[in-house]
C-alpha cells in the first residue's frame, strides 16, 4: 500500500478554479485513473466530485512527491 494524493481541478465562477486534494491509500499496481474512478462519479458529460465538474486531475505519491501515471 502507498499513500497517494489526487489533485482535482474544478471550475468555479469566472476565470478561476479550485484545487481539491484527496489523500488515499492505494495498492502499488493502481494507476491514477483507477484511484480517480473510486472517488468520483463519471457521467457522459464528464467527471464529477461532490456535484462539481472536474476539468483536470493528477496524482502524486505523498511520500516521495513523484507523479503517478
Amino acid at each position: 500500500m502507498k499513500l497517494v494524493t489526487i489533485f482535482l481541478l474544478m471550475a468555479q465562477s469566472g476565470p478561476s478554479y479550485a484545487i481539491k486534494q484527496i489523500p488515499i491509500m492505494v495498492a502499488p499496481e493502481m494507476t491514477c485513473y483507477t484511484a480517480l474512478a473510486d472517488k468520483t462519479i463519471q457521467k457522459d458529460t464528464g467527471i464529477y466530485y461532490r456535484g462539481k465538474q472536474v476539468f483536470a486531475y493528477y496524482c502524486k505519491n505523498s511520500l516521495t512527491g513523484k507523479f503517478i501515471p
